[in-house]
């Protein structure tokens, strides 16, 4: 899945996603849901993520 709608960084071990839409203050849509979903599955599927951090 592409993301569009968060930011997506894995460093030391530890994936942090970021809403990502300034223009609109960040405001939690369905897209920042799927993608969330998504990007969590990712990590769970990583041996090499250990945490996980949700900025917001």
């Amino acid at each position: 899945m592409e993301y569009r709608e968060i930011l997506y960084e894995i460093n030391d071990r530890i994936l942090t996603n970021t809403p990502n839409r300034p223009d609109k203050i960040n405001a939690f849509t369905v897209r920042i849901f799927n993608e969330l979903v998504d990007a969590f599955d990712q990590a769970d599927a990583a041996d090499s993520v250990r945490g996980l951090a949700l900025r917001l």
